[in-house]
């Protein structure tokens, strides 16, 4: 286990896992080269009187091979790892929906008695929309915590999870680390909006609208993910590789940036391009973004950006072209984008409100031994 030190005074234990090696990004937050919130929060449990052990992503590669062939019933090496070690826990807390799938059929056939949180960013899958099998699978979990309001109705109205199970808690980003190195950018020449993103990225729409325009437009993506579309104009710029860019190295292009693109393909039931949101708000950065129900941030209602259709070319250009005409306020709505994570979006709020969450769990209390 990779283990949080600071547990001076400490009153409950967690183990948490996630679909993505938080062992790592946690050694990367400590050593600046990458942002906190990819750890939902628990680097900073530890000031609320909660102790962390993380689990290590990987360990039997036949197992992640088999999760990756069945995918409905989440990581099965983690899930599996996690069952010796239950009883030395108040609760495991799980930063995807589906990664606890096992474990929470586990408990609900009275083999397991850990009580469980999963974050929920997405709507139920169509295949849990069951009513067997949401009871199965998910009905045993003690805490949902939801990152929008849509898929917190859901589970009370469509799954009638009481309603004390479900919360719905704003993410938000490590804005330390935002400010790195920001007295060493220097001045661009030419002003540009920037994108960045490899899941579900509608960068074809994007380079259309930048097609006979004025103005300049850099790509930052893994090749599976680069535009399909031909003839690329001069004006677009793709930087593509077989790893998305590191966050530590496309921060001082996001600082140079005029403005940020979130381009995204319709997935009314995924919650798509909130990390690049967040992104661009933490560098004071106007956005244009594609509309996406499940983003609980109005960046139009927040004045911090502009929305477009999903698929709609002549809408980017007319969002762009509103931005460079109107300079002072593309500034000033970057300006309250930052303000915005300094005082509501940000990690450290995240984290007080988890904690509150994770308290309110009914558990054996393990105590924790000093040193």
């Amino acid at each position: 286990m990779f283990l949080c030190l600071r547990y001076y005074g400490c009153t409950m234990r967690i183990l948490f896992l996630n679909n993505c090696p938080t062992d790592l990004l946690w050694s990367e937050w400590l050593e600046k080269k990458s942002p906190g919130q990819h750890l939902w929060g628990v680097n900073h449990l530890f000031e609320h009187g909660i102790y962390v052990d993380v689990l290590p992503y990987s360990k039997y590669e036949f197992l992640k091979k088999i999760s990756n062939k069945i995918k409905l019933l989440g990581d099965l090496d983690q899930q599996l790892r996690t069952i010796p070690h239950l009883s030395k826990y108040d609760a495991v807390y799980c930063g995807c929906q589906h990664d606890t799938l096992v474990l929470g059929l586990m408990k609900r056939l009275g083999l397991i008695r850990v009580p469980i949180a999963i974050i929920v960013h997405h709507c139920i899958k169509p295949i849990f929309r069951n009513k067997l099998l949401f009871n199965l699978f998910y009905s045993s979990n003690d805490k949902f915590i939801c990152l929008n309001e849509i898929v917190r109705h859901q589970l009370i109205d469509d799954f009638h999870i009481s309603p004390e199970k479900v919360t719905m808690l704003e993410w938000g980003v490590d804005t330390d680390f935002y400010d790195l190195d920001t007295d060493k950018i220097s001045p661009q020449e030419t002003p540009f909006i920037i994108t960045a993103g490899r899941t579900l990225r509608d960068f074809n729409t994007l380079v259309e609208a930048f097609t006979n325009s004025p103005y300049h437009l850099k790509i930052y993506c893994t090749e599976d993910a680069e535009p399909t579309i031909e003839n690329i104009p001069p004006n677009v710029n793709i930087y593509s590789q077989k790893k998305l860019i590191s966050s530590r190295e496309i921060l001082p292009e996001y600082q140079k940036s005029f403005a940020i693109a979130v381009p995204m393909l319709e997935k009314k039931e995924q919650l798509i391009g909130l990390t690049s949101l967040l992104d661009g708000m933490a560098v004071g950065k106007p956005i244009i973004m594609t509309r996406n129900q499940l983003v609980n941030i109005d960046i139009e209602k927040e004045n911090i950006g502009i929305w477009v259709e999903p698929g709609d070319v002549q809408g980017w250009k007319n969002a762009i072209a509103y931005l460079f005409e109107h300079p002072e306020e593309a500034k000033a709505m970057g300006k309250r984008a930052k303000k915005l994570c300094e005082t509501k979006y940000n990690t450290r709020i995240f984290a007080t409100k988890l904690a509150c969450v994770l308290n309110d769990i009914p558990t054996k209390k393990i105590t924790i031994p000093s040193v």
